[in-house]
């Protein structure tokens, strides 16, 4: 596949590509990811080990982009309704599952059990 990036034309084989993200370990996905052999890689790493092109040269975006167009199976970039996202309700307050006198009783309980350990 050939693209250009900021003013550089580039010639990327998939199968390459491929075989230099899966050399990789990835680092923890954050958002935006590359799915390989049931594996997932963060998009600008796997970019940047399929290409060598530098991560700081750019964004994850683009990055997935040149993925997907390389034929690989990627998280989905927002559209542009994604600056204004729904807002989500807020989650209920959660009863705590002891009352705060059980939890003082079980305290003093293994308090007591610990001043009696060498």
């Amino acid at each position: 596949m050939r693209f250009q990036l900021n003013g550089e034309t580039f010639d990327v084989d998939p199968d390459v590509a491929r075989s230099r993200i899966l050399m990789s370990v990835p680092d923890p996905v954050r958002t935006h990811w590359v799915e390989i052999d049931g594996r997932r890689w963060p998009a600008k790493q796997a970019f940047e080990a399929a290409t060598g092109i530098r991560r700081s040269e750019y964004i994850s975006h683009t990055a997935v982009r040149l993925l997907a167009r390389l034929g690989f199976h990627t998280s989905e970039i927002p559209g542009p309704d994604a600056a204004f996202p729904t807002p989500t309700p807020p989650r209920p307050q959660l009863r705590p599952a002891i009352t705060p006198s059980e939890a003082a009783e079980a305290f003093a309980t293994l308090d007591t059990f610990l001043q009696r350990q060498p």
